[in-house]
């Protein structure tokens, strides 16, 4: 017969800890909880968007991914989760969402997004079109990062755009676009 767990002082079972229950009041995206499974690389990304410090995969060699790995792979809802503020438990630092090296799976869909904090993916591989319509942002930075196309139409960013080096096989589009600081590309 198997024993009971026990506490920390070898006595009685200790309370299990049960899951926090979803808020009534968030929409879909808006709590960690809508992003079961969360590998490792998603935990650190939301650690170090706590700290305000730029993520990138464990053992990366500083050039973008050429093919999606467990070390390198993040989810686009997630990104756009943190680039919300995150939620009441796991909220994102001031300066933003800053990720290099990733493999985005999933379309990065900001539309219509408002946002106070800035995004950086740099040398980041984009497995569908960025969307973005009439998004506002504090910046935005994509340098070296690959994607099918960006839909930036409408978008408001408050500081900078960088697009240096990029790839992109169809269309990039800032049309209408509101740029507060320089736009580099």
């Amino acid at each position: 017969m198997a024993k009971a767990p026990t506490s920390p002082q070898g006595d009685k079972p200790g309370p299990r800890k049960r899951a926090p229950a979803r808020p009534a009041d968030l929409a879909h995206g808006r709590w960690l909880g809508d992003f079961p499974d969360l590998s490792a690389a998603e935990k650190r990304l939301i650690a170090c968007s706590a700290r305000g410090e730029p993520w990138e995969p464990e053992g990366w060699d500083g050039k973008r991914p050429e093919a999606e790995s467990e070390a390198s792979t993040l989810r686009a809802g997630l990104v756009r989760f943190l680039l919300l503020g995150g939620d009441a438990r796991h909220p994102v630092h001031e300066r933003g969402v800053a990720i290099a090296g990733a493999w985005i799976v999933d379309r990065l869909d900001l539309v219509d997004l408002r946002s106070t904090l800035g995004l950086m993916m740099v040398d980041c591989h984009f497995a569908e079109p960025i969307m973005a319509r009439n998004a506002r942002l504090a910046g935005l930075c994509l340098n070296r990062s690959a994607f099918p196309a960006l839909n930036a139409q409408g978008v408001d960013v408050q500081g900078d755009v960088f697009l240096n080096g990029v790839q992109a096989q169809g269309e990039v589009s800032l049309a209408g676009a509101a740029i507060g600081g320089q736009l580099s590309c």
